[in-house]
């Protein structure tokens, strides 16, 4: 049907840490701030699955889910003694995504206004060795084109979105 559209995804993703991320030797961002790699670092894993609608060629709908293993992320400490903040890279544990994204695109409310609207609501698990936490996480962007005389055209944006628990 040319008014509907559906898709099904699944996707094994590998991430392998790159050389700043491995690299032992300390590199100084500023005064009080360094970064150390760690040559122990494993490969993060993940899993993305997802089923898509879509009507017309403005309204999509998509639901998703994703689970990633080994995540990468940066772990910060403080040296108590001298304030030295330390940023080290490391594998954090795991990450788990589920929810539902919507997008309006490219929609001619007028022939002088064109709007774009995208929405994601998604529950965030994160775990590691001592540390557990859960969150709804949210996000917006909103885009409206204004078309006027002359072949110019005014844009406006708005972008949010709420913290994700991560590491």
């Amino acid at each position: 049907n040319e008014k509907i559209r559906f898709g099904l995804s699944y996707t094994r993703r590998i991430q392998r840490p790159n050389f700043d991320q491995l690299n032992p030797q300390r590199f100084y961002i500023d005064v009080n701030t360094s970064a150390l790699g760690n040559p122990d670092i494993k490969p993060q894993y993940g899993h993305h699955i997802s089923a898509t609608i879509g009507i017309s060629r403005h309204f999509n709908l998509n639901i998703f889910g994703q689970l990633f293993d080994n995540v990468i992320t940066q772990s910060p400490s403080i040296d108590q003694q001298t304030g030295e903040k330390l940023m080290t890279w490391d594998n954090f544990g795991k990450l788990s995504m589920r929810g539902i994204n919507a997008s309006l695109t490219e929609y001619s409310v007028y022939k002088w206004l064109t709007i774009n609207i995208y929405g994601s609501v998604s529950n965030v698990n994160t775990s590691g060795k001592d540390y557990s936490a859960s969150r709804i996480f949210t996000s917006a962007n909103f885009n409206a084109a204004f078309n006027l005389p002359n072949d110019l055209k005014i844009e406006l944006n708005g972008w949010g979105q709420s913290g994700i628990p991560y590491g």
